[in-house]
Order: structure tokens, then C-alpha cells, then sequence
């Protein structure tokens, strides 16, 4: 099921949506970087090799992402959180379902709470860490795509609300694409 067999002494990288886009990029980017990637996807992996775990999780569900969670960091310390998972509904309002929302707001936003709320403790005991949240330039509205923005907008929010204590960055795909994959590390939160 799931479960963990790294030993390695790499530094220790959990990364979300590693099946395609920006997820995979930046996995791919921080194996060449000499980075261990545990990869969350509900996809099977289209990425392997020595420095990469695939997970494969539902991140709509939050029974999956704890179970998840606890086999992982039953092994690891992970010293980095990039959550780049995504999920799209298109549609005005009126043509979506509640449930699209819902979906969206779950993948984008309960995750990266639950995924935030058991690893960050482990980074700020550590002392140090990095946590990355993808955001998007539609956050701030689009026809047909306003139930998406709305999650994003609240994804971003979470990552840069001023009674944040940690403060991780919301980076938006306009950040990464435009600069590179290689920009994330450049720019975040450090403990």
C-alpha cells in the first residue's frame, strides 16, 4: 500500500501534483538537484528513478491525505512542501455543480492545510524548511473559471494572510512559468 522504503540521505522534498505540469517540472528539477521527491499524485507516476517515491492519493480526501501522511513521516523529515496540485472546472456559476467547487476547494486548499498542518511542525522543530503553495494568475477572477479563482484566491491567501506566523509564498504560475522552475528556490519560506 503505502509505504516508504527511503533511507536516503538526501534532503527530503514532498511535492503534489507530479503526474503533469508544474508539479512535474519542479520534481524533475529538484531530482537534478540532488533532492529525494516524495510525489503525490492521484495519476500513476510518470516519473521514476532513484531520488523520486510516488504516493498515489486522492487529495480530495482528506482520509487519503492523513492516511498518507502518516506512513510518510512515519520515515522522513521532509525539508520541503511544494503543493502544485490542480484541479479545474470550467463553467459560470450558474453552470457548475456545487460539487465542482467543492472539489476544487478541496484539492486546492484543504490539502494544503492538512498537508501544512503536519509538516510544518516537523520543519519548524528542524529548524529549517521550505514550503512552496502554486497559486494562479486566474485568482483574482476570469469568466468562466470564477469558482477555480475563488479557490486559488483563498489557496494564496492562506500562504500570505498576515496572521500567518510562517508565511509560506504563494508563488502563481505566472512566477513559475515566467522564470523557470528554478525560480521557487530562489524565493519561499525558510524555518
Amino acid at each position: 500500500m503505502m509505504t516508504s522504503t527511503s533511507t536516503s540521505p538526501m534532503s527530503q522534498a514532498i511535492v503534489t501534483g507530479t503526474s503533469s505540469g508544474i508539479g512535474r517540472a519542479v520534481a524533475e528539477q529538484m531530482m537534478r538537484d540532488g533532492w529525494f521527491v516524495h510525489g503525490i499524485d492521484q495519476h500513476p507516476a510518470v516519473i521514476s528513478g532513484a531520488g523520486f517515491k510516488a504516493w498515489q492519493v486522492d487529495l480530495s480526501m482528506a482520509s487519503e491525505i492523513d492516511r498518507l501522511l502518516d506512513d510518510l513521516l512515519a520515515t522522513i523529515q521532509p525539508q520541503a512542501l511544494v503543493h502544485a496540485a490542480g484541479l479545474l472546472r470550467v463553467g459560470s456559476v450558474d453552470e457548475l455543480e456545487a460539487t465542482d467547487g467543492a472539489a476544487m476547494w478541496h484539492v486546492h486548499v484543504d490539502a494544503a492545510v492538512r498537508l501544512g498542518h503536519r509538516v510544518l511542525p516537523i520543519m519548524r522543530q528542524a529548524g529549517h524548511g521550505r514550503v512552496v503553495f502554486i497559486g494562479s494568475r486566474v485568482a483574482s477572477g476570469m469568466p468562466g473559471k470564477s469558482l477555480y479563482a475563488a479557490s486559488k484566491s483563498a489557496l494564496i491567501t492562506l500562504a500570505n494572510g498576515p496572521r500567518n506566523p510562517v508565511r509560506p509564498r504563494a508563488f502563481s504560475e505566472r512566477d513559475v512559468a515566467g522564470n523557470g522552475t528554478g525560480f521557487l528556490w530562489g524565493l519561499g519560506s525558510h524555518y
